[in-house]
C-alpha cells in the first residue's frame, strides 16, 4: 500500500513539475520572440540581449522551482526514515541523520544529495572533483562510509552519484565489510548489480 501511495505522489508531483516547467519555457519563448511588441521598445541593444536576458531568467525560474518541488516532495515522503532504525543502531542513526551527505540518502532526495556533491553546477571544477571525493570516502559511524550506508538501504540513485566521485567500492567499515557485502545482504538486487560493475572497472583500473 505504501508503495502505491508513494508512485501516486510522484506521478501528482511530476505532473506538477512537468506542467509549470513546460508553461515556464513557453512563456519565457513568447516574451523572447514578442519582446519588442510587448514592452514598445526599438532598440536593436534591447532586441540583442532580451534573448539571453530571458533565458537567464528561465533557468533561474527553473533552477528555483526545482528546488522548492524538491522540498515539497520531500516533506509528502517520509524517505528511507521509516527502514533506517531497523537497519542501524541508535548511535549510528544519530551519526547518519547529522551528516549532510547521509540525511539526503535518509530522505531519498537526489537534488540535495547532488547539491552535496557538487552536481548542480553545469561545469565541475578540479577543486569540486576533490572536494566530492573526499566527501564521498568520508568515514561518517563505525567506518561506514555513504556508500556504506546507501547500499543498506538500496539506494541506487545515491550509489550512483557516490561512485561518480570515485567513492571507494573496496573500502571495508569497523566489521570488515563492504559496501557490496550489505548490498547482497540486504537483497538489493539494481545495487548489487551497479556495486559489481563498479568493482570490476576499478580493478581493470588497478
Amino acid at each position: 500500500m505504501k508503495k502505491i501511495k508513494d508512485i501516486f505522489w510522484l506521478l501528482f508531483w511530476g505532473i506538477i513539475g512537468g506542467a509549470f516547467f513546460v508553461g515556464c519555457i513557453l512563456g519565457f519563448g513568447y516574451l523572447v520572440n514578442n519582446a519588442g511588441k510587448l514592452f514598445h521598445f526599438r532598440s536593436g541593444v534591447f532586441s540583442s540581449i532580451a534573448g539571453p536576458l530571458v533565458l537567464s531568467l528561465l533557468a533561474g525560474v527553473i533552477f528555483g522551482a526545482t528546488h522548492i518541488i524538491s522540498k515539497v516532495w520531500n516533506r509528502f515522503s517520509k524517505g528511507y526514515w521509516e527502514q533506517a532504525p531497523l537497519l542501524f543502531s541508535k548511535e549510528e542513526m544519530d551519526a547518519i541523520s547529522r551528516h549532510p551527505l547521509t540525511a539526503a540518502i535518509l530522505n531519498k532526495n537526489d537534488w540535495e544529495l547532488m547539491g552535496c556533491m557538487g552536481l548542480q553546477k553545469t561545469r565541475i571544477t578540479a577543486r569540486d572533483k576533490d572536494r566530492g571525493k573526499k566527501l564521498a570516502n568520508e568515514v561518517i559511524v563505525n567506518g561506514k562510509t555513504a556508500l556504506h550506508i546507501a547500499a543498506i538501504l538500496g539506494a541506487k540513485s545515491a550509489c550512483e552519484s557516490l561512485l561518480y566521485f570515485w567513492a571507494d567500492p573496496f573500502c571495508k567499515d569497523k566489521y570488515g565489510r563492504t559496501p557490496l557485502d550489505y548490498a547482497v545482504e540486504h537483497h538489493h538486487e539494481e545495487v548489487i548489480k551497479l556495486l559489481e560493475k563498479a568493482t570490476r572497472k576499478t580493478k581493470r583500473k588497478k
